[in-house]
């Protein structure tokens, strides 16, 4: 099985392919509430929220990553909900009890993080982590605006970013 950040990107580039040109992402290990929770906020076309709430086939082709989210959250004792409106964009909240060994694991967020940086310069993604250990954040229009000298297309560079996101997320993760 695949970890839960693999479907998380797959949710952020389906909200790419919904025209969004900004979003938010958010993971919170919140200790006090034993919450993991995945947070996608973007300005993207609207959800169709009554094919999800179907759970139909066309449901399963049209938002795969997300229709997994839904129910191995459910599975997993967590919760899922999506707010879609026309005028203040969309909302995906995702949560799973965060001490749960029998949930999906988590893993790692630099890979896919990295990737949509170099692929999509043009969208504002930003990237907060959040644990008890500290926070992480990444906005790619800050961190473009240091590095507005480097070529994005180069392999080393998307290496070196890769590193980077890494150790600075790995630092701060309690339960991957």
């Amino acid at each position: 099985m695949k970890e839960l950040a693999f479907y998380f990107f797959q949710c952020v580039n389906d909200r790419i392919q919904a025209k969004a040109n900004t979003i938010e992402m958010y993971i919170v290990e919140n200790n006090q509430e034993d919450k993991l929770e995945l947070m996608i906020r973007d300005n993207g076309e609207k959800f169709d929220i009554g094919l999800m709430k179907a759970d139909n086939s066309v449901a399963m082709k049209k938002y795969p990553a997300l229709n997994f989210l839904q129910k191995d959250s459910k599975e997993n004792k967590g919760d899922f909900k999506i707010l879609s409106h026309n005028q203040t964009g969309n909302l995906i909240e995702i949560s799973y009890p965060l001490k749960n060994k029998q949930r999906t694991r988590l893993g790692s967020i630099s890979n896919f993080l990295s990737i949509l940086f170099v692929a999509y310069p043009q969208i504002h993604f930003i990237y907060s982590q959040i644990s008890k250990k500290g926070e992480f954040l990444f906005d790619s229009e800050q961190f473009t605006k240091a590095l507005n000298e480097m070529d994005f297309e180069e392999q080393e560079f998307l290496s070196n970013l890769k590193e980077l996101l890494d150790s600075q997320s790995a630092s701060i993760q309690v339960f991957a």
